[in-house]
């Protein structure tokens, strides 16, 4: 079963690459809803991306808020249910007649599967500044398993490099915190290559490539000043350490300005008076990254005293 969703994934994605409109057929076997995890919810992810629905980065295999938002806006869509809850309706699960639909969506197409799996044995150290097609290997395995080298462009899932740079790094020390590798330097070497191995043998599934960790809540906007903002949030059952996610003004993506953070409060010192900024939280474990949390909004302006 797990061989079979990996297959049709790989489809899936090609035919998205390639511009096709369909996908060779799925069977959906089960009610996927908040808390699932597994290849057939990476299937799910990918149909709903393909479809307009999914706007996350990356296909994660955990079934959290995102992807019951693009399951709701498929039901209303498809005439199946618009209101009511999960619980009332089965607003946003992808219960029996939602699995219907998809498999019928799914099952119209006649793309070649290919193998999802990458094989690549990693044989040398990499760092910063190397080039090969072991690099782009280690971005796919990266972004596979939750630590994303870019959200969009150069590097994000589906458009991965083979350069190793800066965000090739951030997104590896992420790796190397979560899974306890010392020292967290962003350097490939013996004890992150037998790391990869233990979880590419393992498979995604085994290995857990998506994180059920919940997102970060009650993200607070401490303190605003010219030259720092202060975030604090609620800690998350499970997590390890967060990683933390900044979006101003002039910048195209969301970029990683922090990560492998072991408490629920993060000082940024980076910014531009009277600069708009947002930020998102990720929780990490051994598996990866959980889903993000909402985005908080801040000015790097001090507050004007009250007389």
């Amino acid at each position: 079963m797990r061989n079979k969703f990996f297959i049709l994934l790989a489809a899936i994605m090609l035919s998205a690459t390639l511009g096709l409109s369909s996908v060779s057929a799925a069977t959906f076997e089960r009610t996927l809803s908040v808390g699932s995890t597994g290849p057939d919810v990476s299937v799910l992810q990918q149909i709903l991306k393909n479809l307009g629905y999914f706007t996350y980065s990356a296909i994660t295999g955990y079934f959290g808020p995102v992807t019951q938002t693009a399951v709701q806006a498929f039901q209303a869509a498809k005439n199946i249910v618009s209101s009511g809850t999960p619980e009332t309706t089965g607003y946003g699960v992808v219960g029996p007649q939602t699995r219907s639909v998809l498999n019928a969506i799914a099952g119209t197409a006649t793309t070649t599967p290919v193998a999802i799996a990458d094989s690549t044995i990693f044989a040398r150290d990499l760092e910063v500044g190397m080039t090969g097609d072991d690099v782009a290997a280690l971005q796919r395995f990266l972004n596979a398993h939750g630590f994303l080298i870019a959200s969009a462009g150069a590097g994000s899932s589906g458009n991965e490099t083979n350069y190793f740079g800066p965000a090739t790094q951030a997104a590896l020390i992420r790796f190397q915190a979560a899974n306890n590798i010392q020292p967290a330097a962003g350097y490939f070497g013996p004890l992150t290559r037998a790391k990869t191995a233990e979880l590419s043998t393992a498979g995604p599934t085994a290995a857990g490539s998506a994180s059920s960790l919940a997102a970060p809540a009650l993200i607070t906007i401490e303190k605003t000043r010219s030259y720092e903002i202060v975030l604090s949030w609620s800690a998350v059952e499970g997590a390890a350490s967060y990683t933390v996610e900044r979006k101003g003004d002039n910048d195209a993506s969301w970029k990683v300005i922090a990560s492998g953070i072991t408490a629920t409060t993060y000082t940024d010192t980076t910014v531009q008076t009277d600069e708009d900024y947002s930020y998102i939280i990720d929780a990490v474990n051994a598996k990866g990254a959980g889903s993000p949390s909402q985005a908080a909004d801040a000015t790097a302006r001090t507050p004007k005293s009250v007389r």
